[in-house]
């Protein structure tokens, strides 16, 4: 079989893939059957730049990535379980279920995560803690020069400079 080659329809669509957070195995998976032909894991992993293979993603990709990853966090807001007082009616119900049926194991561990999403404590954030006193910062809030900042530092690191 020859050997294919990426034009930018396939490139557009594993970055978007790659900007939703999908694996680089989920996406080489669902390739075949949306373009027809078979691409590898790390042939995927060559437009993403957190990945060493990625590294020398043209900046025309990079730069098309932050702003699908910036999109497609807009996009998650119609998602019904996106949304925290969706989640927690949902724990109500199978809390409501789980007394019903007797189970005391089931509804503590639906009371400790109905706990945990009620404070926040699903949280993306992370708590650094210096002398003055505990700062936090939360990676989806990183403006958009942020996020190229940190992707350049992530690259950097993994050519060892």
């Amino acid at each position: 079989m020859a050997k294919r080659t990426l034009n930018d329809t396939h490139r557009k669509w594993i970055v978007e893939q790659i900007a939703a957070w999908e694996f680089p195995s989920d996406i080489a998976n669902a390739f075949p059957e949306r373009f027809g032909f078979a691409i590898t894991k790390q042939a995927v992993e060559c437009y993403d730049p957190t990945k060493y293979a990625g590294r020398k993603l043209h900046p025309k990709w990079r730069e098309y990535l932050i702003k699908a990853r910036e999109n497609f966090r807009k996009d998650v807001a119609p998602i019904p379980i996106a949304n925290k007082v969706y989640r927690l009616k949902e724990r109500q119900a199978n809390l409501d279920w789980a007394k019903r049926k007797g189970n005391r194991v089931l509804v503590n561990s639906f009371l400790d995560a109905a706990a945990k999403e009620a404070t926040d404590g699903y949280s993306n954030e992370r708590r650094h803690t210096g002398m003055v006193g505990v700062a936090t910062v939360d990676p989806d809030s990183m403006p958009i020069e942020d996020q190229k900042i940190f992707l350049a530092s992530l690259i950097a690191s993994a050519k060892g400079q």
